[in-house]
């Protein structure tokens, strides 16, 4: 009798240190996913930061050409060329603005 009651004290000893066992790992991997997360938030961080740095643009625009009508003289049709450039000197984009404006006073 004493055998079997210490058998089934060394079996709910040993089923207490598998619950034990596997809490620890539930812990261990929440922290091990936690870092992960945090690893990746940092890595998402740095990748915006350079991009961000990377592109850095300017922009300009000058007038392209202006016509104006007889029909209409107080009319005139105006284009712009927008361009934008990294800080490379690497023009990025490009395009032209067409606007129909009315012309102001030159006297």
């Amino acid at each position: 009798m004493e055998i079997l009651i210490a058998q089934g004290r060394m079996g709910s000893q040993r089923h207490h240190e598998i619950q034990l066992l596997r809490i620890a790992q539930h812990i261990h991997q929440q922290t091990e996913q936690k870092r992960q997360r945090q690893r990746a938030r940092v890595i998402r961080d740095q990748n915006q930061q350079a991009l961000v740095r990377e592109l850095t643009l300017q922009h300009a625009k000058r007038i392209a050409y202006i016509v104006i009508r007889k029909k209409r003289p107080e009319w005139g049709i105006l284009q712009a060329r927008n361009t934008g450039t990294n800080q490379r000197g690497e023009v990025v984009f490009s395009f032209l603005a067409t606007a129909f404006v009315p012309r102001r006073n030159t006297g």
